[in-house]
């Protein structure tokens, strides 16, 4: 699915509502594809997690994970794509933004370069 290229922050208590310019270069796509992730954590260990992605772009995605890794590390990702024959890609990445809720942690993805690495199972 093709994500707006602006956002609405809304309308404001006096009825105008604004819109502003997407920061984004690159077409969003929404997905739900599952996601290993390799790093390394706060303390110098690897760890290896396993979340999905929420959106999709040639520079870089949104994805669920289940702790929240440290900004601007760096990131080895492998993404599983759900068609017939099982296939995976990946891209060596670069955390730019995490946010918590109750429920989740998001984690926002500048990948290292538009070319990923395919992955044959």
């Amino acid at each position: 699915m093709l994500m707006s290229r602006n956002k609405s922050s809304g309308t404001s208590e006096h009825g105008l509502s604004a819109v502003l310019p997407e920061r984004r270069n690159a077409q969003r796509f929404r997905v739900h594809w599952a996601v290993t992730v390799r790093g390394i954590d706060g303390k110098g260990g690897i760890f290896d997690e396993v979340g999905h992605l929420k959106n999709l772009s040639s520079t870089g995605a949104l994805m669920i994970l289940p702790s929240r890794p440290n900004p601007d590390a760096r990131l080895s990702i492998r993404i599983t794509i759900p068609f017939k024959k099982r296939s995976c890609f990946g891209y060596s990445a670069r955390v730019v933004r995490v946010e918590e809720t109750a429920r989740t942690v998001e984690v926002a993805l500048g990948f290292e370069s538009q070319h990923p690495t395919f992955i044959e199972n």
